[in-house]
């Protein structure tokens, strides 16, 4: 019964509402368990929460045949989501830091090199997620295009193009003139 088809359009209605009460209380436990040994750490419950939450949303396909395989398999892609989200912004933090670290500023000039490295930052995470995963991969990681290509998934031109993108927006962001501590939010202790 839990695994018989549901209909968007019919997903208002009593009977799937019940359906869904019991896909939960029927795959809650094992989903739980199975992203907790996938992730091996205490998310899990938002995780599989979010997917419940992508069965029934309204972009959901129009019919889900499986439900059960849906839901891991929705689990799954929001494991390696959430993976890669960790690995953009670890990245972007270890990038930062080490820039940091290798150049020696005088004092006069610390606040100011902060606000830059910090606008750099702002406008690499403010890009598509895949474009700074390219980026990541390849200045910091010293991966090549090939290798980005393949696991991306995309033309190796399109790597380059989002390569060059991310550099673009960096260096734009070393120039502003407005780069004060107070509009890109950094305090200032007086």
């Amino acid at each position: 019964m839990t695994n018989a088809p549901i209909s968007v359009f019919a997903r208002g209605r009593q009977t799937n509402r019940l359906h869904l009460s019991n896909l939960y209380r029927m795959h809650y436990r094992k989903l739980t368990a199975y992203v907790r040994k996938q992730r091996d750490n205490f998310d899990a419950e938002d995780i599989v929460q979010d997917a419940y939450v992508r069965l029934v949303h309204p972009h959901a396909p129009s019919e889900i045949r499986r439900p059960s395989t849906y839901l891991y398999a929705t689990a799954r892609h929001l494991i390696a989501d959430r993976d890669r989200r960790q690995y953009l912004e670890s990245s972007a933090c270890a990038a930062l830091y080490s820039m940091k670290a290798v150049l020696e500023f005088a004092p006069d000039d610390l606040l100011e090199q902060r606000s830059r490295l910090v606008a750099v930052f702002h406008a690499i995470i403010r890009l598509p997620e895949e474009k700074c995963l390219a980026f990541l991969l390849a200045r910091f990681d010293e991966t090549n295009v090939r290798e980005i290509s393949g696991f991306l998934k995309i033309p190796r031109s399109t790597v380059q193009d989002y390569i060059h993108d991310v550099m673009q927006a960096c260096q734009r962001a070393r120039q502003l003139d407005d780069y004060e501590p107070r509009n890109i939010g950094l305090a200032v202790k007086t």
